[in-house]
Formats: structure tokens, C-alpha cells, sequence
């Protein structure tokens, strides 16, 4: 069985030489199957095949094939993620904080590689573009802004005066993010990094006491998330294509056809549920979704369902720092 698994994920693999990265979803989907059924030994060799044919991983992706490695006891496979997890700027403090990945720092043979941190971070800022770090870090702060003041400025303001430059905020960040999308890519975690807040420990206590070693980037993400909240420019073109090449996650771009499913004028504005964020409450439609789903390589919507009951129950249950990276 173990074998047949392999040469599947094998077969996956193959199609990501030409680095679509709905293949790579589909491997990490299937990884994560893998680890809910006990299967770390093969999930381990699974995050090899996406080593070997992708170029960029995601980070908390990278803090998966360490976990992984790390549970098989495989010291080979460990240093090299724990390489990849700084060339792919996660925070040493989320590492040393998680009780898997902190063994890197209680045993010698990691040492050499923990001493060159420094090295593998300039890496990590030399493969992004900081010009466009800055711009998608200016714009969420205005995005913040706008968006505290409808959630809990001044009640009689919320839905006139702030809700009006809240919508107007919105489609101005929606046309930068069209123009950068355009010019250079989405502007997501391969383009611009992890967002910078996740190397800030105190900030980011919370996050990380309830979801673990997860740094991810959400900025533009988030901004199109408002935007679409009520009807706008479908940009669908152009996002797939940004989410075959791995600009912008297949979850994400799940979750912002969702926004445009629920709150565009018509049908014709969307070109359906994904099930990722909201929920199609028509249940006939779920072969359909899982069709949709499956062509960017999530799961399936049930799969999301159980995966999403395992994190909660790992939260609830305080299990955040003993459980692997899902999704």
C-alpha cells in the first residue's frame, strides 16, 4: 500500500515540472490526508516529491516537512527543512516555541545551520520584492483603519460616513492590487514574502498560542476580501492564471470566489461556490463544488470539513503546540 501511495504521489509530481501549482496544492492535500491518518513516514516522502519539483514552498509548508521529519526521526530530512524554513523567512521564535520543532535547537547537529540564520534570511529578502512589500503594507494600514471604524467607530457613522469611505477604500486597494497583479504578479507570499508581523513574538502570541507555526501572508488577500463583500469587478482571468503559478493560494482564491458568489449582483458575476469561506446552502450543488474544488487541488468539501473539526478540536483542546501543520 505504501508503495502505491508513492508512486500516485509520484505521478502527481510529474505534472509539476511545468511548476503548477495546482499540482503542488493537490500534493499538500494529499499529505495532509496522509498525516490524519497516522501515515507520517509516507507524508514525509511526500513532502520530498514537492521539494524536488518546486521551486517555491510555502512557508508554513516548510514547517511541515520539518514537523514531519522531525517525527520520523530523520536528521537528514530535518536539516534541510529547517533551511528551507528560514530561506523561506519563518521566525525562529515560532520554531523554538512549538514543542515538535524545538528539538532543532536542544540537539548539536542543527547548530551549524541555526548559526547561519543570518545568511539564509538575506536569501529570503533578495528573492522578494521589498518595493512592493512596502506598498502592500502602506495600503493595509489605511485598509485597517477604514475597516476598525465600520466595525466599531462611532455607531451612527458606521453605515453612512465610514461605510462610505470603507466601500470607496476598498475599490481604490482593488485597482492597486489589479495594476500590481497585472504589472508583476499578485502580490502574495512568493511575491513579497510573509507578512512582517509574524517576526514580531509579542504580537503575535495569540495567533500563535491558537493556530501553532503557521506564517502566512494575507494582506492582499484580505483587501480583496472587503472588496468583494459587495458586488465588484470580476478578475477571475487573471486570478486563476495567479493561482496556477503560486502567487496566490488555491485556498485563497477559493475564498475570494466565495465573496463573489455571495454578494455579487447575479450569478453571471461568479462562476460558483467553492465552499471555502461561505457556504452554498443549496447541498445539490456539492458535486459540482467538490469538481471545482478538485481542479485547483483542494480537497474535497467534506475532507475540509474534517480537517477543520481535527484544528478545532486540537484549539479547544490546547494541542495547538503538539499537533503538525494542516493545510
Amino acid at each position: 500500500m505504501r508503495n502505491i501511495i508513492f508512486l500516485i504521489a509520484f505521478h502527481f509530481a510529474c505534472f509539476s515540472q511545468a511548476q503548477n501549482y495546482f499540482d503542488y496544492t493537490r500534493l499538500i492535500t494529499q499529505t495532509d490526508s496522509m498525516i490524519i491518518s497516522g501515515n507520517y513516514h509516507d507524508a514525509m516522502l511526500q513532502m520530498d516529491l514537492i521539494d524536488r519539483n518546486f521551486d517555491f514552498i510555502y512557508a508554513s509548508h516548510c514547517v511541515k516537512g520539518l514537523q514531519l521529519s522531525l517525527i520520523n526521526s530523520d536528521s537528514l530530512r530535518s536539516a534541510k527543512w529547517l533551511k528551507r524554513c528560514m530561506i523561506q523567512g519563518v521566525p525562529l521564535w515560532m520554531l523554538k516555541q512549538h514543542e515538535i520543532t524545538s528539538k532543532v535547537f536542544n540537539s548539536s547537529v542543527y547548530t551549524p545551520i541555526i548559526a547561519q540564520h543570518d545568511s539564509f534570511r538575506a536569501i529570503y529578502l533578495s528573492r522578494i520584492n521589498l518595493k512592493l512589500r512596502k506598498i502592500i503594507d502602506s495600503l493595509t494600514l489605511i485598509d485597517q483603519f477604514r475597516t476598525d471604524r465600520v466595525n466599531n467607530g462611532f455607531i451612527v457613522f458606521r453605515y453612512t460616513v465610514y461605510g462610505i469611505q470603507w466601500l470607496n477604500r476598498n475599490r481604490k486597494n482593488f485597482e492597486y492590487i489589479k495594476s500590481i497583479t497585472e504589472q508583476y504578479g499578485f502580490p502574495g507570499e512568493r511575491l513579497i514574502g510573509v507578512d512582517p508581523k509574524f517576526d514580531d513574538s509579542l504580537e503575535m502570541k495569540n495567533y500563535f498560542s491558537y493556530y501553532g507555526p503557521e506564517p502566512l501572508e494575507t494582506s492582499a488577500f484580505i483587501m480583496l476580501i472587503h472588496y468583494y463583500s459587495s458586488p465588484g469587478k470580476n478578475i477571475n482571468s487573471l486570478l486563476i492564471d495567479q493561482a496556477r503559478k503560486g502567487n496566490l493560494p488555491s485556498y485563497q482564491y477559493a475564498s475570494i470566489n466565495d465573496f463573489i458568489a455571495e454578494y455579487g449582483k447575479s450569478k453571471n458575476d461568479s462562476i460558483g461556490f467553492y465552499n471555502e469561506w461561505h457556504i452554498d446552502t443549496d447541498s445539490t450543488q456539492n458535486k459540482i463544488i467538490n469538481s471545482r474544488r478538485a481542479f485547483i487541488g483542494l480537497g474535497s468539501f467534506e475532507f475540509k470539513r474534517k480537517l477543520n473539526k481535527l484544528e478545532l478540536n486540537a484549539r479547544l483542546n490546547k494541542g495547538t503546540l503538539r499537533a503538525i501543520n494542516l493545510n
